[in-house]
Order: C-alpha cells, then structure tokens, then sequence
C-alpha cells in the first residue's frame, strides 16, 4: 500500500500506539517503524486490543520476511512491496513509558480508537498470526530462535510445493494473496 511516514504515524495514533513509536523515512522512500511496548512473546497468547493493533497496522501490508530482534525482544516485518520495516520491540527493560512525546501522547488521545488500560502490551502472536496464520506463528514462538525466519514464498515452482495439491484448471490462478504460502528458513 505504500504508506509514507505520515500516514504510518496515523494509523499508529489510531491505535493509540504513537507515542509508543518511532517512525522514520529514509531518502529513498524506505519507512522503519517501531512499536515498543510491553510485550508477549507466548504462543496462542493474545488480547483484543493487541488483535485490533495489528490488524490494523498491517492493513493493507504484504509482509514479505519476519525474523526475531537481534537480542531476541521482538520481532521485525519486512516488506519489500510497500518499502517499509515495522518491528515490535519489548523495551520493559530500558524505556520510560511515562516519558513520551507530548504531541504524540495527544494524537494517540485525540485520534485513539483502541483503549489501553496502562501501557499497551502487545502479543506477538497476534501480529504473526495476522500475517502467516496461528500453525505456523506457534512453531516461531515456541522455537524463538534468532538464527531463523519466517519468509513469503513468492517463487512459482517452490509455491507449488508447500501449497496444498488443487484441481488442475488453466483459468486458476496459483498465486492466493489472501493465504500466501510461508516457510521458516535459516536468517543467513
């Protein structure tokens, strides 16, 4: 979709997740956005905000690659289509929740359409299982292993293998971009 770095700040502050966030653009276009937060790395683990915050967040996103933080407290989304990097960082450890950007603490007031109560504490699994579906996210969680990933199979021949055998028909299409195919591959 393509977002610039505005309305990335937007849909953040619709989810109240702004002041929570840094969002910057390169000069070549690209848009890195990160969410730190509280945040669970459980599997089947979620909440009916954090649902809506990545349902939200991603919308309109073709996520390409997701891998662990170097240190193992988030994750990262990559999208080569939509040029952007958004990563989902734990900073329990290190940031001062209470020491936010006033502007954006207004925005996320103003503009919020998801109720926090305190800070925001996101499950991974949501925004993993918005993307590569709840199978696949559980075996990422319980393995969380930085040396893998977690990659959009866009290659024809290799697609054909991981999706499921379909009617031969000439007019199908075998690309389905609402239930792409995915696979955990070593990050190198």
């Amino acid at each position: 979709m393509h977002k610039d770095a505005e309305s990335w700040e937007m849909t953040l502050a619709e989810c109240g997740l702004l002041s929570y966030s840094t969002v910057k653009e390169a000069p070549d276009g690209h848009v890195s956005i990160t969410i730190t937060a509280l945040v669970s790395m459980e599997p089947n683990a979620s909440s009916e905000q954090s649902e809506e915050a990545a349902f939200e967040v991603l919308l309109g996103s073709e996520v390409s690659a997701i891998w662990w933080a170097d240190d193992g407290y988030g994750v990262t989304l990559n999208s080569l289509y939509d040029n952007c990097t958004i990563t989902v960082y734990d900073g329990t450890g290190w940031c001062d929740f209470d020491k936010r950007d006033k502007e954006s603490v207004q925005l996320d007031q103003q503009f919020g359409e998801i109720s926090w109560e305190g800070h925001p504490e996101i499950y991974l699994y949501d925004f993993l299982n918005e993307v590569v579906g709840s199978e696949l996210t559980n075996v990422f969680l319980k393995h969380a292993s930085p040396e893998v990933c977690l990659r959009r199979i866009y290659d024809t021949e290799e697609c054909q293998r991981h999706l499921p055998q379909r009617i031969e028909n000439s007019s199908h299409e075998l690309w389905d971009n609402v239930h792409p195919a995915w696979s955990i591959r070593s990050r190198n």
